[in-house]
C-alpha cells in the first residue's frame, strides 16, 4: 500500500527530506509520485522529466529514474523518451471504465465504513471536511485536492481492508489527473464546494449507521464530479 503523506512539497522544495538510504529515498519519489497523481496534481498529458522531478524533491536523479521505472511498468505513466515521460490520456471509454469500478468499490467501502464507524471515525471526518471548506473558502486548489483525497479515504480506511483500499488507491491513481481538468476548467471550485456539502451527506449516512444511504451518498459525490467534467469537455 502506497504511504499517504498530510500534503506534498512545493516545486523545488527541498526541506523535509531526511538523509536516508537510496532506497528510502527512492520509495519517497514514489510514493509521493502516485499520490500527486490521486489528487490530481498531475495534469493528463503532462510532461515529465527526471530531472525536473529530482528538483521537485530535492534529490538526485536516480532514485528519480527508480521510482520512474516502477510507474512506467505499472502503466501509471507512459515514457516518450529517454528522459521524459507522460501522465496518460485516458480516452472517454477507458475514463468511463475506471470509474465505473470506483464507483463499485467506493459504495461497498461507504456502506462497510457505516457499520463499523465509531464517534472518533465521525469526529475526524468532520474534522477534514471543514478543513475542506476552509481552503474552498481560501480558494487553495492544492489544499483542497489533498483534503478531498483525506476525506475519500479517511471513510474507506474505516472498513479495516487493506485489499480494498489498495484497490481503491491504483483507481484514483489512473483516474485522479482528471482532477487537474476539473480545477482547469472550474476557476471557482464549483465543483469541490458541492463535494464538501456532499461530504456532509456522507457523514450524516455513516453516523446514523445507514449502509444504503452512505453508499448512495458516496456513489453521489463522485458520479456529479464526473458528469460535469464530461459535460463540460464534451
Amino acid at each position: 500500500m502506497t504511504a499517504r503523506f498530510s500534503g506534498q512539497k512545493a516545486k523545488g522544495e527541498t526541506a523535509g527530506l531526511p538523509t536516508v538510504d537510496s532506497r528510502s529515498v527512492h520509495e519517497r519519489v514514489y510514493d509521493e509520485i502516485r499520490i500527486g497523481l490521486s489528487q490530481g496534481l498531475f495534469a493528463q498529458g503532462q510532461t515529465l522529466t527526471t530531472r525536473g522531478l529530482a528538483a521537485t524533491f530535492g534529490t538526485s536523479e536516480m532514485p528519480v529514474r527508480e521510482a520512474i521505472r516502477r510507474l512506467v511498468a505499472e502503466k501509471y505513466i507512459v515514457q516518450l523518451g529517454n528522459r521524459s515521460f507522460q501522465v496518460p490520456l485516458l480516452d472517454r471509454e477507458a475514463f468511463q471504465d475506471v470509474i465505473s469500478v470506483r464507483l463499485l468499490l467506493e459504495g461497498h467501502a461507504a456502506a462497510s465504513a457505516a457499520r463499523k464507524a465509531g464517534p472518533e471515525d465521525i469526529a475526524r471526518l468532520r474534522e477534514v471536511n471543514a478543513e475542506m471548506r476552509r481552503a474552498l473558502d481560501n480558494r487553495d486548489a492544492q489544499q483542497t485536492l489533498r483534503l478531498n483525497e483525506e476525506f475519500h479515504f479517511m471513510v474507506y480506511g474505516i472498513t479495516g481492508s487493506e485489499t480494498l483500499l489498495d484497490t481503491i488507491e491504483t483507481l484514483w491513481s489512473r483516474s485522479g489527473p482528471y482532477l487537474a481538468s476539473v480545477v482547469a476548467i472550474d476557476g471557482e471550485l464549483s465543483v469541490f464546494h458541492k463535494a464538501e456539502q456532499m461530504h456532509d451527506a456522507i457523514i450524516a449516512a455513516i453516523e446514523s449507521g445507514n449502509s444504503a444511504q452512505a453508499e448512495t451518498a458516496l456513489v453521489a459525490d463522485i458520479s456529479f464530479a464526473v458528469e460535469w467534467y464530461e459535460e463540460k469537455r464534451s
